[in-house]
């Protein structure tokens, strides 16, 4: 599943990647590979709550540092538009 999600990612059918990718991670909860994929493909759909999850499951397993800070910066990046959509939430209101 995981090498299958990870080829469909790359040919552009994320909702296909999604659901093997999925699958990978339910089968083998230790590893962080598909978490990562997976926080990319939310995060490019704007499903910033998924990609957050995704992404904080990658840095509690991962052991590459270099991807954990890569992971850090999403997390950065997401937490500013989950605010900018909160703002603009409460200023609709």
């Amino acid at each position: 599943h995981l090498h299958l999600g990870i080829i469909l990612a790359h040919r552009g059918t994320p909702d296909e990647a999604i659901a093997e990718l999925e699958q990978a991670a339910a089968l083998d909860p230790v590893i962080a590979v598909p978490h990562y994929v997976l926080g990319m493909l939310y995060e490019k759909k704007k499903n910033y709550e998924k990609a957050k999850s995704e992404w904080e499951q990658f840095i509690r397993l991962s052991t590459d540092e270099e991807k954990k800070k890569t992971a850090e910066q999403h997390l950065k990046r997401i937490a500013e538009k989950l605010a900018e959509a909160s703002k603009e939430k409460q200023g609709g209101k």
